[in-house]
């Protein structure tokens, strides 16, 4: 009887490291192609087109988060007429339910991103059906769009470690779990080169838990606040210990 118990419970310790395979592969992202079929490539653009309508130029890099039932957003740095910026922006709605008829929202956009890369849902986060006979679109979505100036010595560094992080991506199976949060990193090179990479709700303190904390802290930091310093401060030294990790 004993046996038939350790047995059973060794299948379905094994069957949830399938469902839920995220420590699989928390020391390296995924490249992108791991997940290049339909819908979730479609998606993405319509996810972008949302997110980009307010941003001035198109970033040199970005992380993409996409919460299974939270607003989607991204934060990220672009340069234009010798100046350098982090921005954020955030979907009115999450895109997805809404194109099923659902309005996902959270009342205080840009102030309150969980930081919990594994939670899928926030206390505040509101749902609100659609009126029948409204038909979706993804064009009445709006973005909510912040932005600021930093050094170009801050820049290059904060693009320095995207690079190192993307250059690390391999081709990784099983990263699709149950509900969670999906991360995009991508790098836009001048010579038309895009690095892209993916992570499925990391471990805080893996390597891919520790690029996502990158993600969220330039998001703090480019909605401004008077805690700018020490957000600063916080992205150097990640910034630093993710390059280190990926020697």
């Amino acid at each position: 009887m004993k046996k038939i118990i350790l047995i059973c419970g060794v299948i379905i310790f094994f069957t949830i490291g399938e469902l839920f395979p995220q420590n699989k592969y928390d020391s390296h992202l995924a490249s992108e192609s791991c997940i290049a079929i339909e819908p979730l490539m479609s998606h993405n653009l319509d996810v972008i087109k949302v997110l980009y309508q307010n941003l001035r130029e198109s970033p040199v890099l970005y992380m993409l988060t996409k919460p299974s039932f939270e607003p989607e957003w991204m934060a990220g740095a672009f340069t234009i007429d010798s100046k350098y910026y982090l921005f954020s922006a955030e979907a009115e709605f999450n895109i997805w339910y809404y194109k099923m008829g659902t309005r996902i929202t959270r009342p205080d956009n840009l102030k309150s991103i969980n930081k919990d890369t594994n939670t899928t849902k926030t206390a505040d986060t509101k749902e609100q059906s659609i009126k029948e006979g409204v038909t979706p679109s993804i064009s009445d979505i709006k973005s909510y769009y912040k932005e600021v100036e930093i050094s170009k010595e801050l820049y290059l560094l904060i693009k320095n470690t995207w690079k190192a992080i993307l250059i690390n991506a391999k081709p990784t199976s099983g990263i699709l779990g149950a509900d969670g949060v999906m991360y995009h990193f991508r790098l836009l090179e001048k010579t038309n080169v895009t690095m892209g990479g993916v992570t499925w709700s990391p471990r805080k303190n893996s390597n891919n838990g520790l690029s996502v904390k990158l993600g969220y802290l330039l998001y703090d930091y480019a909605i401004g606040g008077n805690k700018q310093a020490a957000i600063e401060k916080e992205i150097r030294i990640l910034c630093k210990d993710l390059l280190k990790r990926c020697r």
